[in-house]
């Protein structure tokens, strides 16, 4: 094919709002998956996507801020807080309402968008954006501080790996861990406490997503990546293989 010198009749900031508008929506049907957020017209959350939606707003400017340069980081939680409050101003405003359980009537009560969700929100939507970036190097490494996304596979597979690197005497990863998992007698190995359940954790109780995310940087740093990048290469990853 002949090349051109033609320009692209659509503008650049068109495109940048377009892939936004894709990791969100993904991000929030991420965040809401299954029963990590039940209620029954659930879809309006990432159905309504656009300027007019407070979050939506909240997440594009905390992903405009890691993409320049040189604005000052932003406090995490300070932003998921901003962002959770909005959501459940938008469930309440829809008349979004829990399930309790499958195929029962929706409650009369609102659904509740809790710190676990959002961090999901949040964090997906910072992996989506990653991928556009990550062939220019210098504009993948914004997204450095970003943290992991908490999932109960993500959450397995760090528990495994710094598990036999505990074991094998790297007692700098223990006290996070333990924040999230133990270590099993019987069974020789580390597992997941059960009462941690990303969809259920609050941002008063979010201890065991601080330990998670320190082990994350910390296993990610030894093999010279980012918490974002360490989630690519462990997510999909099969045990055996590693």
């Amino acid at each position: 094919m002949e090349e051109t010198d033609q320009k692209s009749s659509v503008p650049q900031a068109t495109i940048d709002d377009k892939i936004f508008n894709f990791a969100y929506i993904m991000a929030m049907r991420d965040a809401t998956q299954q029963q990590a957020f039940p209620a029954a017209n659930k879809k309006l959350l990432w159905e309504k996507a656009d300027e007019t939606v407070v979050a939506y707003r909240l997440l594009k400017g905390y992903i405009n801020d890691i993409l320049d340069k040189d604005k000052q980081e932003q406090d995490f939680y300070e932003i998921e807080k901003d962002i959770e409050k909005a959501v459940n101003e938008f469930i309440k405003t829809n008349g979004i309402k829990k399930v309790t359980k499958k195929d029962e009537p929706e409650s009369i009560e609102d659904a509740v968008f809790i710190f676990g969700n959002a961090q999901k929100l949040i964090n997906m939507t910072a992996k989506y954006m990653f991928i556009s970036a990550y062939q220019d190097s210098d504009k993948a490494k914004l997204f450095d501080q970003c943290h992991c996304p908490m999932d109960g596979i993500m959450v397995d597979k760090v528990t495994k790996l710094a598990g036999r690197l505990v074991d094998e005497g790297e007692e700098g990863l223990r006290v996070s861990l333990e924040s999230f998992a133990c270590k099993r007698p019987r069974a020789h190995d580390w597992a997941v406490k059960d009462e941690v359940r990303w969809s259920k954790l609050t941002l008063e109780n979010r201890k065991p997503y601080e330990g998670f995310q320190k082990v994350v940087r910390a296993l990610a740093e030894r093999e010279g990546l980012s918490p974002l990048e360490l989630d690519f290469c462990v997510w999909g990853s099969d045990e055996d293989e590693r």
